[in-house]
């Protein structure tokens, strides 16, 4: 039966598919094709199965995505209308049934395919489903997180799961550049939403998370002629200490400045001083830091090139408030990060002079200072390492290849204390504070193009091992799980892609056996007792270990006469790692150990 539903969704998507007068026989079969994917698309659960093995779950994603296509129609507008006039309003109609859910979650999946249909979904389901002004707003009722998913598009779980999301109906809104003029029922609709939500009987007066997701994607939606008036409005909750702080960020993070309107706005160097001092607060509450991090990386990346934010692009006004002071703090962290990328993202000149402090800091004193200059890095480089405010659906924009330019203009310098001096033959800096540009240095290539680190190759393979060791050491500030399985990763396109097969052939001799080792220790370090495991190294992570195998397979297809004195330590290794906890390490264990005894049966 599940199948047949299939097989029947992808024959009616066909149908509609047709030109004009060559598939579905006039007005009433389309209504009777759409009306058939509407049921399809809210068929209910059977059972309380888990979502991802419901095979209805399939069905109702391929029934919204085939009326989608439906709204979306070029070949014949008479279906693209019919799916505006019929689907659409039935869709709204059960968000008020037990189907509110996946109707919802049809409507935006139609919204984002078709203007039409969306103006008709945004401007139904707001006063359809209520809001203050009605006794039961669509906060108070089940289908709330629902709600604010269709409107504000889904929370990813990952950061690299976003990209295949279905964008809420106002993200689609933001995303249509003839809304930026703004004056029609979308932006009513988008302010009204907004405005009811930070209203005393609202969530967003509370801070509700889903809440402030629902004010920045309508905040985003608004049309150019508001957004001065909403930026004060923020503004002045924010300067105030008002109770609703972070659902006045949230509208600073979805704010949209068209070129040519940013000079429309007043000097906001109070503003970033206001954020920055709540960002990085000593003990202040977290959700509050990272709500502030967001509305001040957005207020740069967006308003920064105006001049309303002072010097430098508004880095004056957050250094002086004490942005590069509390690097010590995840918080300062995370700040100084995230500004990094709001000015990198749009090759601000002031992008390189943070950087450069950001480099003087990792030869602080203090190695709790270094390490979070040293992650700072990361999180600007990261996907999105700025925050929802430098994203597309709030009007965020990146210049074409700015992680590989932003990579090749600040390795250099990190790589100056690191590599040997030509006329001492030793390194520039303490060897104390190695650890923290080893660690700078991966945290800049796990996030930047493969090309651009192979083509660095040279540089950083003779330091590689050493930076892995110095990430997985977990008694010192500089270990850093997620920064070691990205250098794990960079090991492995050394030795499985062949740009860097070759670099890596040229120090084969040098620097491989290092490699393998620091290989060996992270790949059996989860294991019962392994030979030579790091200490306090079982928390490496699944993914790391794994990956750290996989690499020794690769380094195999290193010249023989290189691997061959290693093939104990990594047979050693691989069957440590057979005691793994984790199967998928287990596996990958045989891998190694099979691979390295036939480059020992070789002799």
């Amino acid at each position: 039966q599940d199948n047949g539903g299939i097989l029947g969704v992808a024959g009616l998507r066909t149908l509609l598919s047709f030109p004009a007068g060559t598939g579905l026989p006039g007005e009433d079969g389309a209504r009777a094709a759409l009306n058939a994917l509407v049921d399809a698309s809210l068929e209910p659960d059977a059972s309380a199965v888990d979502a991802d093995l419901d095979p209805r779950t399939d069905l109702r994603v391929r029934a919204g995505e085939a009326l989608a296509a439906a709204a979306a129609s070029k070949v014949d507008p008479a279906v693209a209308a019919a799916t505006v006039k019929t689907a659409v309003p039935r869709l709204c109609a059960a968000c008020d049934g037990d189907a509110a859910s996946l109707a919802l979650a049809a409507l935006a999946r139609v919204s984002g395919a078709s203007a039409d249909a969306r103006r008709v979904a945004v401007t139904t389901l707001w006063p359809r489903l209520g809001g203050a002004r009605r006794p039961d707003p669509v906060w108070t009722k089940p289908l709330w997180k629902d709600f604010v998913d269709a409107m504000a598009g889904s929370v990813p779980k990952t950061a690299s799961s976003g990209s295949g999301s279905v964008p809420g109906m106002l993200q689609s809104v933001a995303l249509d550049p003839s809304t930026a003029a703004g004056g029609g029922e979308e932006d009513a609709a988008a302010r009204d939403i907004a405005a009811t939500m930070r209203s005393e009987t609202a969530p967003g007066a509370g801070n509700d998370a889903d809440a402030c997701r629902l004010i920045r994607a309508a905040t985003a939606a608004l049309g150019d002629v508001h957004q001065v008036g909403v930026l004060a409005d923020a503004a002045g909750e924010i300067t105030s200490g008002g109770p609703c702080f972070r659902a006045a960020c949230a509208a600073v993070a979805g704010l949209r400045v068209s070129p040519g309107k940013s000079t429309d706005f007043p000097n906001c160097e109070n503003l970033v001083r206001r954020l920055v001092s709540r960002a990085v607060l000593p003990g202040g509450d977290e959700d509050d830091a990272r709500s502030a991090t967001e509305a001040l990386s957005s207020l740069i990346h967006k308003l920064g090139a105006s001049g309303a934010l002072g010097p430098r692009s508004g880095l004056t006004a957050a250094v002086d408030a004490g942005l590069t002071g509390s690097l010590h703090a995840a918080a300062g962290v995370a700040a100084v990060g995230a500004t990094l990328r709001a000015l990198a993202a749009r090759a601000d000149p002031a992008a390189a002079e943070l950087a450069a402090d950001l480099v003087a800091a990792l030869s602080s004193p203090s190695r709790e200072v270094a390490a979070g200059a040293a992650r700072a890095f990361g999180v600007a480089m990261a996907p999105g390492g700025g925050g929802p405010g430098l994203t597309r659906e709030c009007h965020g924009s990146e210049k074409k290849l700015f992680r590989q330019r932003f990579f090749t203009q600040t390795v250099p310098a990190v790589m100056v204390a690191i590599e040997p001096s030509s006329r001492s033959g030793h390194a520039t800096t303490n060897p104390d504070h190695r650890p923290a540009h080893l660690s700078a240095l991966v945290q800049l290539a796990r996030h930047a193009p493969i090309s651009a680190v192979l083509q660095s190759g040279d540089s950083i393979l003779p330091v590689l091992a050493e930076a892995i060791n110095a990430l997985a050491d977990q008694s010192t500030p500089f270990a850093d799980k997620d920064a070691l399985a990205g250098g794990i990763t960079m090991t492995a396109a050394f030795l499985s892609d062949p740009r860097g097969r070759d670099t890596l052939a040229l120090h084969a001799e040098e620097h491989a056996g290092a490699i393998i080792g620091a290989l060996c220790r992270i790949g059996s370090s989860a294991a019962r007792k392994p030979p030579g495991s790091l200490a306090g190294s079982p928390t490496l992570s699944l993914v790391v270990r794994e990956t750290a195998l996989d690499a020794l397979v690769a380094a195999t297809s290193l010249p023989f006469s290189v691997v061959y004195p290693h093939r104990k330590a990594v047979e050693r290794a691989s069957v440590a790692a057979l005691d793994d906890p984790k199967r998928v390490v287990r596996f990958a264990a045989a891998r190694c150990r099979e691979a390295w005894l036939l480059l020992g049966k070789q002799t």
